[in-house]
């Protein structure tokens, strides 16, 4: 039980804990359009995506930071054949992530032109 509480806190402070109440119109990622949120294991190559958070405990959480992964950041697919790593570029670093570890992050299309 522990686990889901942990989980539902983090996904709620992902969704509501990075909003732009000022409403400035920034580039902050609240403002981008978005599609709909997916797991990175099912993204298409050259695709680029928002991170919204994960499905995983504190131990993924630390790992997926330490990557450069967190609330708002851009990734651009390079590698997805279905089985084996997630090939993908962020923030000018290009990474690997395995199989299992990519069906518990969430990202969220992100629409040409916007």
């Amino acid at each position: 039980m522990r686990f889901w509480n942990r989980t539902l806190c983090f996904r709620f402070f992902n969704l509501f804990g990075t909003t732009d109440a000022g409403g400035s119109g920034s580039n902050h990622p609240g403002n981008l359009k978005a599609g709909k949120e997916m797991a990175l294991s099912d993204t298409k190559v050259g695709g680029e995506y928002e991170f919204v958070g994960l499905d995983g405990g504190a131990g993924l959480r630390e790992k997926i930071n330490s990557m450069g992964l967190n609330s708002g950041a851009i990734l651009k697919i390079t590698n997805n054949s279905g089985h084996g790593p997630v090939g993908l570029e962020v923030r000018q670093t290009k990474l690997g992530i395995g199989r299992g570890m990519a069906q518990k992050i969430r990202v969220r299309e992100i629409e040409p032109g916007s």
